[in-house]
């Protein structure tokens, strides 16, 4: 079992290897929330690599910020967003009952019937994209701003932790002074001031 500590130093060491600053990171995760809550699986990360590249976001933090569907949670979120947007829509003044249009569709599947199954998609999938525009935009307000807060807090342990670092060196004795001219016990000729004094006899 992996400990805590372990995943800690792990994701750590991923986001010092960021490259970017904590604004383009912080937008490519919000970028992606929005992708993975509107755009079907499989092709989130091909409508979200150009979009991210217009808007100067992190790939990295795109493609990971679209994992917010994956197959856990596939059917409870586009389940809760088509169930948003036909709220909206009924708050608009258009009829759209969800349940029905679903049992509709499993309904024109069993029938073959594929005019049908479109036109039930159709509704649905109305109801799946305004829902998804709702809750993404929802989402990444807390996405940017948790990621944005995070890479800060992440640049500061590193710096903290290279200046300790060199702090130890310098008290271990293992920064090696700067190279010298000439080589040392010898006299330089052209910087006599700069010499020791004579020993007191």
């Amino acid at each position: 079992m992996v400990k805590p500590k372990h995943w800690r130093k792990w994701l750590y060491r991923r986001a010092v290897r960021l490259q970017g600053t904590p604004h383009a990171i912080a937008r490519g995760m919000a970028l992606g929330v929005i992708l993975g809550c509107v755009i079907p699986p499989g092709i989130q990360i091909i409508v979200g690599i150009p979009i991210a590249l217009l808007l100067s976001g992190n790939l990295i933090t795109m493609m990971v910020g679209t994992l917010v569907s994956n197959p856990i949670t596939y059917v409870p979120l586009y389940y809760f967003t088509c169930q948003v947007g036909a709220v909206f829509l009924r708050l608009c003044g258009v009829e759209a009952p969800l349940g029905d249009q679903i049992r509709g569709v499993i309904e024109q599947m069993v029938r073959l019937n594929a005019s049908g199954v479109l036109e039930g998609m159709r509704s649905i999938l109305e109801c799946w994209t305004i829902g998804g525009l709702i809750v993404g935009l929802a989402c990444c307000v807390p996405a940017y701003y948790g990621t944005y807060l995070f890479v800060i807090e992440v640049h500061k342990l590193r710096r903290f932790a290279l200046q300790r670092r060199a702090a130890r060196r310098r008290e271990r004795g293992l920064e090696e002074p700067p190279a010298e001219a000439h080589p040392p016990g010898e006299p330089d000729e052209e910087a006599p001031d700069e010499q020791p004094p004579p020993p007191p006899e």
